[in-house]
């Protein structure tokens, strides 16, 4: 058995842990006592608290741009990663972030068919000028044809992944 837990200390600080139980057993089967281990997660979770504010802090400052800010990663295979995408996403492609993120091809539905190529190709071919990508588009949402501005700042290319930070 594992769950996490707060105990206080001798000083009266708050100490989160993780704890893990399992029952020690006779030979025949029955309880003999139990085994306890625990870890102290507190630093952890501060860490992970602190992420959290951090995640909502960006959503709360890309939430007031008029455009779409994104991270994308693309692999060494040419696969497409949103790492993250802002919540005005659903008003330019008609989709949500989230959804955008768990299957990074919806993003080419939204893309004008005579357009969705040449997108793509930029995005994969790292050879563009000084790393910096810039393309005008067409979307298609809600049978509403939309153009679009992008540009986008190659940031690194590590272990085969292009990384782009980028804006529409």
């Amino acid at each position: 058995i594992v769950e996490e837990g707060a105990i206080p200390t001798a000083n009266g600080e708050i100490v989160n842990i993780l704890l893990h139980k399992a029952p020690v057993r006779n030979l025949d089967g029955s309880c003999a006592g139990l085994v306890a281990v625990g870890i102290d997660i507190t630093e952890r979770k501060k860490m992970e608290e602190a992420l959290r504010q951090s995640a909502n802090q960006l959503r709360q400052l890309t939430a007031g741009l008029p455009g779409v800010i994104y991270q994308c990663c693309i692999g060494a295979d040419r696969s497409l990663n949103f790492t993250f995408i802002s919540d005005s996403a659903i008003n330019v492609f008609g989709q949500a972030p989230e959804t955008i993120t768990a299957d990074p091809a919806i993003i080419f539905s939204a893309i004008h068919p005579d357009d969705v190529g040449g997108i793509y190709q930029l995005l994969v071919d790292y050879r563009v000028p000084d790393n910096y990508w810039y393309h005008e588009f067409r979307c298609i949402v809600r049978d509403e044809e939309r153009w679009i501005r992008g540009s986008a700042l190659l940031q690194s290319r590590e272990n085969g992944v292009a990384t782009w930070n980028g804006m529409l």
